[in-house]
């Protein structure tokens, strides 16, 4: 479950609530389309300290925090991937992750990156048969 910062409550303990941090997440769309266009998001990403090194670079930087925008190339961003710069910069690449998830709420983290299908599937996982006790 998403936490508050960039955190995952930990599945071993989850209701004792504690939290390990995420070194990385994508981002899409909730409906599948393009997250906007490349200019809108790099200056959205600007307000929150989060450019790119110089003008062309395809990487973005912020505090503690790396930015993709996949594709590298064109105008219609379809996912975009923030990870941490390392373990030292961990603590200030949570606020980053906070900070990103509050600019871009409309954005949901994915598991599958981008050239997968995202699954329609919507029945809960411990309610399928073979899972439950007889």
């Amino acid at each position: 479950m998403r936490g508050l910062g960039g955190y995952y409550f930990s599945p071993e303990e989850p209701l004792k609530g504690h939290m390990y941090p995420i070194d990385s997440m994508i981002y899409v769309s909730p409906d599948g389309g393009p997250l906007g266009k490349r200019a809108e998001l790099l200056e959205r990403l600007a307000t929150i300290n989060t450019v790119p090194s110089r003008a062309g670079a395809k990487v973005l930087h912020g505090p503690g925090i790396r930015v993709i925008f996949t594709p590298e190339e064109g105008d219609d961003i379809t996912q975009v991937e923030v990870s941490s710069t390392g373990p030292l910069e961990r603590e200030i690449a949570e606020l980053s992750f906070e900070r990103i998830e509050n600019t871009f709420p409309s954005w949901v983290r994915s598991f599958d990156p981008a050239g997968n299908e995202v699954s329609e599937d919507t029945e809960e996982f411990f309610q399928i048969d073979e899972f439950l006790d007889d």
